[in-house]
């Protein structure tokens, strides 16, 4: 038996090419798994889909001609060639596969070194995998052992200290472009979930006003429930969105839609700038050469992040040497079982 996994993330992979990658939709995510389990050699699966990432980690009986099948269906899923796919994609097989593994969800592996996000995803992702009986046993005790790695970075270092995420790097930004502050101002959030929130939050946080608009409005109230700054919110409508963006400087974006929501026919002509953080991947705004409108997409963002990758990396050398004896360890205890990993 073997471990392998291949990874799609910000370092190798263009947002163009890992919105083509995402999984939003988890019927058509159930039929990806089916079909790479369906292939003789691959014996169980987790595949992790995130703004920043793709993983499909795998236990197979020989990494070969498995890698082959994960390569060829990713093409016939996505439209991307297999030669593209292979040549963007790290592959890593057993002792790789797993400090890889561990060093994801101890979010050294993440294009903001230190969020905290990372490990409810894989959770999520493991869960998903496990009820849905597409991985069992092998995948299962990685993931305990991953995630007990990643609560030893985190109390033992202050990687997490002030957590960040790519929601409150965006607000950085918009605090760099207009000068600092952004107190008064009035802000649009488009969607109610994890990001959106996170979104909202540090903007109240700011003193920015904020509109939130969502689709379903109930999750809309009860994201602006969860504020607790003493800001102006109001709850919309999808239905308002077009009226919102044309009126206000401010927009961060992240719906989880297969496509775009804000689209070039909604935009109208203003004399003055908006800056719209779109935080979502597939990413929610159409591109958009239009006057006055700057769009950053998660990509845009690596100004703000390479600061944070610095003022980490002394506790950055500690979590790796805690991920390398967390490796080897489990190397070790799967000895003691009596089970060979290679």
């Amino acid at each position: 038996m073997h471990y392998l996994t291949v990874s799609f993330s910000h370092k190798n992979t263009n947002i163009h090419i890992r919105e083509k990658l995402a999984f939003n939709d988890e019927e058509v995510l159930k039929d990806f798994y089916r079909r790479l389990l369906a292939f003789e050699t691959i014996n169980e699966a987790i595949i992790l889909s995130t703004c920043n990432r793709v993983e499909i980690m795998t236990s197979v009986k020989e990494c070969e001609r498995s890698l082959d099948h994960i390569f060829n269906e990713l093409s016939a899923l996505t439209g991307v060639s297999k030669e593209e796919l292979e040549g963007r994609g790290e592959v890593y097989e057993d002792n790789g596969a797993i400090h890889h593994l561990f060093t994801v969800v101890s979010s050294l592996d993440s294009l903001v070194i230190g969020e905290t996000q990372i490990v409810g995803q894989v959770k999520k992702a493991f869960l998903f995998a496990y009820e849905n009986k597409f991985c069992g046993q092998k995948l299962s005790r990685t993931m305990h052992h991953a995630f007990r790695c990643a609560a030893e970075v985190r109390n033992s270092t202050d990687i997490s200290k002030n957590p960040i995420s790519i929601s409150s790097v965006a607000v950085a930004k918009a605090k760099e472009i207009l000068g600092g502050s952004l107190g008064g101002y009035t802000a649009i959030v488009v969607g109610a979930g994890e990001m959106a929130e996170l979104a909202a939050k540090h903007l109240a946080a700011a003193g920015v006003n904020l509109i939130i608009i969502n689709r379903n409005m109930e999750k809309a109230k009860e994201l602006a429930s969860k504020i607790e700054e003493n800001v102006n919110i109001e709850v919309h409508p999808f239905s308002d969105l077009k009226k919102f963006i044309n009126r206000y400087r401010l927009l961060f974006s992240a719906t989880g839609a297969p496509h775009t929501v804000i689209t070039k026919d909604m935009v109208e002509e203003t004399d003055f700038e908006r800056h719209w953080f779109d935080i979502a991947v597939p990413r929610d705004i159409e591109d958009c050469d239009c006057k006055n409108v700057n769009i950053y997409a998660v990509d845009d963002l690596e100004d703000i992040v390479n600061r944070n990758k610095a003022l980490r990396e002394e506790q950055a050398k500690i979590a790796y040497s805690i991920i390398g004896k967390a490796t080897m360890d489990f190397f070790k205890w799967l000895q003691t079982l009596a089970v060979d990993p290679m």
